[in-house]
């Protein structure tokens, strides 16, 4: 900031150009004018070498900006899911701008923690719900549909938790809530994946429950899930849950659903892990050698080591390459 503008008077000034555009936008027109909107050019233009004021800054988005802004803050305008904004949540988002908080934790923002934790109390009397019930605060509307979609889906696959498997229950909240036109597989992390199901003893264990911790299951549940639905089609697993539900084995309902015994499945779906798996550079024989067949490692890219790390044998002295294939470093004796 240059001296010819105190902090406090820059917010005042921004504070005071804020207020007036309030005061005046109920009476605006909704959208812009076209010549308000080609004026527009006058922002911008070739970086600055040299700082300038900000004040000039402040006048120059008032001074274009503002009559080339959609009066999406009035009384007299009804366009996508857009809102208004009150007087007091206006002043406090003002006030919240000025405080600057990362309220990750307590210890970054006492006040913001104090805050959600008021917001949230607040928000379960408003909605009847009861007090040990959990809130949280997303990013947006997107990110509230996503996430009151899969705690939606998990909560009533929870309430048949004795008649469903664990990964069912863990994981196909997560597909559901994605949804969209992409396909369900497209979102999975294969490489990262398959470090979990890669040491399984046999394919049945896929399936089994206690085959995997807590924190993993979601990954693996989300990732059968997503494989039966695109590789097996999307009406069979619904069909398939609702057998469960009325208290078939997994095995019956594989076999009437997808017509294949869960076995076979399982090794359907650890032969598709470990082909992506190695398509995203990492060698699925290290993780399931009895499905992947073992090959010799690719070359896959190049770096030069320091000299002090190579054998006598430096490729200075007898013109051999020193590129070697990103991996484990090899067995080498230090210089002498």
């Amino acid at each position: 900031m240059t001296p010819k503008t105190k902090k406090g008077d820059l917010l005042a000034d921004a504070a005071a150009r804020g207020a007036r555009y309030v005061g005046e936008i109920g009476d605006r027109r909704v959208a812009p004018l076209p010549e308000d909107v080609a004026r527009l050019e006058e922002l911008g233009g070739s970086l600055n070498v040299a700082p300038c004021d900000p004040a000039e800054v402040i006048a120059q988005l008032d001074e274009f900006g503002s009559p080339a802004t959609v009066a999406s803050t009035g009384g007299r305008y009804f366009g996508f899911v857009t809102g208004g904004a009150l007087p007091a949540a206006m002043a406090a988002n003002w006030l919240a701008g000025a405080w600057d908080q990362n309220a990750a934790l307590f210890l970054q923002s006492p006040v913001g923690s104090r805050i959600e934790e008021i917001v949230s109390t607040w928000l379960l009397d408003a909605l009847g719900l009861p007090e040990t019930c959990g809130v949280g605060f997303v990013t947006g509307a997107t990110m509230a549909n996503f996430t009151a979609l899969a705690a939606a889906r998990s909560a009533l696959l929870k309430r048949a938790d004795k008649k469903l498997p664990d990964w069912i229950v863990a994981g196909s909240g997560r597909v559901a809530a994605a949804g969209g036109s992409q396909p369900a597989l497209a979102g999975v992390q294969w490489a990262a994946l398959y470090r979990l199901v890669g040491s399984l003893e046999k394919p049945d264990d896929l399936l089994t429950d206690g085959s995997f911790s807590s924190t993993a299951l979601a990954d693996v549940g989300e990732a059968v899930t997503a494989f039966l639905i695109d590789r097996r089609g999307k009406t069979l697993f619904p069909r398939f849950v609702q057998q469960l539900v009325n208290g078939a084995s997994q095995a019956d309902a594989f076999r009437d659903v997808y017509s294949s015994d869960p076995r076979a499945l399982a090794d359907d779906f650890l032969q598709q892990a470990a082909k992506a798996a190695r398509a995203a550079n990492c060698r699925g024989e290290h993780y399931y050698p009895s499905i992947v067949q073992a090959r010799p490692p690719r070359r896959l890219r190049t770096f030069r080591r320091p000299r002090s790390r190579l054998p006598d044998s430096h490729p200075d002295r007898d013109g051999k390459s020193n590129d070697m294939p990103i991996g484990p470093a090899p067995n080498v004796a230090p210089n002498r």
